[in-house]
């Protein structure tokens, strides 16, 4: 009885386990090139004068914050690309917000795009390199 509890919590475990942790395509890398579709600034009527969109860029832990309830603001660019290199092994959700600057101020941010949302959910992951092998000799 007790190995059938066992085995029914272990069951319950996987299932509670996060889908987005398990379900993604992952990425070994420490360093990623990224990049988006850019978000129609444009479309504010009347058109405001100095009216720019730029781009917030995050990280998430998958494995401490599957839900990306507090992911790390990582850079901002005014560009759809960004190159991102991960300084602590773990595996990562990468997602991007624009932002309005009016006047050089910023004005509005919009919601954060997650790459483990859409058709093809991924993330990256990142490994620390074994240290090189020592003390070669040869054996008779």
């Amino acid at each position: 009885m007790k190995k059938f509890i066992a085995y029914l919590y272990l069951t319950v475990l996987l299932f509670a386990y996060p889908d987005s942790v398990l379900s993604q395509q992952w990425h070994i890398a420490k360093q990623v090139n990224v990049a988006w579709t850019p978000s129609d600034g444009s479309a504010v009527t009347p058109p405001i004068p100095q009216n720019e969109i730029s781009y917030y860029v995050y990280l998430s832990d998958a494995m401490t914050d599957p839900e990306k309830l507090t992911p790390s603001k990582i850079g901002a660019t005014p560009n759809t690309k960004f190159q991102i290199i991960v300084e602590i092994p773990g595996r990562y959700f990468i997602g991007a917000s624009a932002i309005r600057t009016v006047g050089g101020e910023v004005t509005g941010e919009s919601d954060i795009s997650w790459s483990d949302t859409g058709n093809t959910p991924w993330g990256i992951q990142y490994y620390i390199i074994p240290p090189t092998p020592t003390g070669l000799k040869v054996l008779s």
